[in-house]
């Protein structure tokens, strides 16, 4: 009966364990002040909670958000970027456990606040390296309440993706609207069937939605 209850504790603390760290399987996409949200394409984006081990994503404790209902132009999907982070004491970071392996990130931004470039300036970077230098919202879209969507690709090979935003701008003042990460696509591939003049072509590439 000892070992018994014995096996029985063993098996019980490798559960938990695993259950301990939860692993991100993209896509996932982070709606990052926001509510949960099915976009015009059919993709579901959820609230980006604060980073636990538990979570397996998230972001920093101390950031704050926004939100208001202004028009977004460029956009069928206004709800994303009518909310989002902002941080300036210290670089705001989003947090994703991922198997490592290549993937593509989408940055959803809309300044909400400027009407003229030159004020919120800052860096983005992705496991330790600047992915956009001095990137300033207004001066990309071309307006305010103007969707501007930076699309990335990463190597992650630790584990986790880290995402830093680093005001260096007169404001200081990081924002960040949205966070989309998926796996990179399978490049095509060619399949011939049959022989000769009348063969077949077929083209096939991994879905991404």
């Amino acid at each position: 009966m000892k070992k018994k209850v014995i096996l029985l504790a063993v098996a019980m603390s490798i559960f938990t364990a695993s259950q301990a760290v939860a692993s991100v399987i993209p896509p996932i996409g982070g709606n990052s002040a926001g509510s949960t949200y099915v976009d015009t394409a059919g993709n579901t984006w959820l609230p980006v909670p604060v980073y636990s081990v538990e979570n397996g994503w998230g972001r920093g404790a101390s950031y704050r958000g926004y939100a208001h209902s202004n028009p977004i132009a460029n956009t069928e999907d206004d709800v994303l970027f009518q909310s989002g982070h902002y941080y300036s004491a210290t670089p705001m970071e989003y947090m994703l456990d991922l198997e490592n392996g290549s993937y593509v990130v989408d940055l959803l931004f809309a300044e909400n606040y400027y009407t003229e470039a030159g004020h919120r300036i800052f860096d983005v970077a992705m496991e330790g390296g600047i992915v956009l230098d001095d990137f300033d919202i207004v001066a990309q879209a071309g307006a305010i309440n103007t969707a501007l969507i930076k699309t990335i690709p990463v190597e992650v090979t630790d584990g986790q993706l880290n995402i830093t935003f680093t005001g260096v701008g007169p404001d200081k003042n990081a924002e960040i609207c949205g966070v989309y990460v998926n796996t990179v696509p399978e490049p095509a591939t060619m399949l011939l069937l049959g022989s000769g003049l009348g063969g077949i072509f077929a083209f096939g590439r991994k879905k991404r939605k």
